[in-house]
């Protein structure tokens, strides 16, 4: 019969727990290496919830292989092709490293206090303009009779 760890009638034997993570250690996730085993993932999980050595040990396995595929893919994104995949794998995978942190929040608030002109500044504007044109006038009717002459 199989042991108290056992899903489906595989054991997770001490061989067996360390392929499993030298798998991890390769960059393989837990459902993947443990199918690579023959062992359900539930069999890996129920041995790592009833020996903490074996949770760290996983622990410190999947860190080395997110190390493996983060150099590799360091090394890839200096290459053309393959950087956005790249990017959004380390995202989810160290996003205290790789996320961009963004706080979404409501927009600033912007006063915009528009005054109208008074009646008498509207009287002055007009003034000005007028006087302004009837300089500009004068100065062309000057320049034409100069042309004429």
């Amino acid at each position: 019969m199989a042991g108290p760890n056992a899903i489906n009638g595989t054991k997770l034997t001490p061989e067996r727990e360390s392929e499993l993570l030298d798998l991890l250690a390769q960059g393989h996730n837990l459902t993947m290496a443990a199918a690579k085993l023959g062992i359900h993932r539930q069999t890996a999980y129920k041995h790592a919830q009833d020996d903490p050595d074996f949770k760290l040990a996983i622990q410190e396995a999947r860190e080395a292989g997110v190390d493996l595929v983060e150099d590799w893919m360091l090394d890839k994104a200096r290459a053309p092709n393959g950087f956005l995949a790249n990017i959004v794998w380390l995202k989810a995978h160290r996003p205290q490293k790789w996320r961009e942190d963004r706080q979404v929040g409501p927009a600033p608030t912007i006063n915009i206090v528009i005054q109208a002109p008074s009646a008498q500044e509207i009287r002055d504007i007009i003034d000005a303009d007028y006087r302004l044109l009837s300089q500009g006038s004068a100065v062309q009717e000057g320049q034409d009779d100069a042309d004429s002459t």
